[in-house]
Parts: structure tokens; C-alpha cells; sequence
């Protein structure tokens, strides 16, 4: 993982790098996928980073309208994660939530 995602990660957490544990995942063909573990209480996330063109160049657009297609699913007969924390600073990363 990107030494800037785990830095973003970890301050979205209130978290130091070292309490993270990161390990990639397979599969994906627009984003870099990573599940991370918080080592003091155990949740885990799934950190999506768009890093691959042309989608890297849309993904403030792309996320925050997957962030409001899993709202509007939510409590439905659908299960979906739930995202966190979408970046806020217009970058390319996205955690969900899977705790």
C-alpha cells in the first residue's frame, strides 16, 4: 500500500500506521484493494483506491456516487458495505466499513 493511503487511513481511524494491519486483495480491475485490520479493536475495512486510468482521473465523482448508491441500499434486501469515510480531501481512496 501507498505510504500517503496508509497515512489517510490511519489518521481517518485516529490510528497509528503500526496499529494497522494491511493486506492486499485480489480482484479489482479499477481500484487497488487492500483490507485493513485494526489490531486494538479488531474491525476491519476495505481501503479502494482508484489508481488505474481513466477511472483514477473521475474517482472523487465515482466514489461519492457509490458512497450514495450503497446509502439508498442500505437496510435493504441487498447486503452492502457501508462506506466510512469517503476521502475528503478530492484524493482517490475510499474505506468501507465492514465491522
Amino acid at each position: 500500500m501507498r505510504a500517503a493511503l496508509l497515512g489517510w487511513v490511519a489518521e481517518v481511524l485516529d490510528r497509528s500506521a503500526s496499529d494497522l494491519e494491511v493486506v492486499p486483495l485480489e480482484g479489482g480491475l479499477t481500484s487497488e484493494m487492500h483490507r485493513v485490520r485494526d489490531v486494538r479493536d479488531g474491525c476491519e475495512y476495505v481501503l479502494r483506491a482508484k489508481m488505474v486510468e481513466p477511472w483514477a482521473a473521475h474517482a472523487p465523482s465515482l466514489l461519492r456516487r457509490e458512497a450514495e448508491v450503497q446509502r439508498l441500499l442500505h437496510g435493504g434486501p441487498v447486503p452492502v458495505p457501508r462506506c466510512a469515510w469517503p476521502s475528503t480531501r478530492g484524493g482517490s481512496g475510499r474505506v468501507s466499513r465492514c465491522c
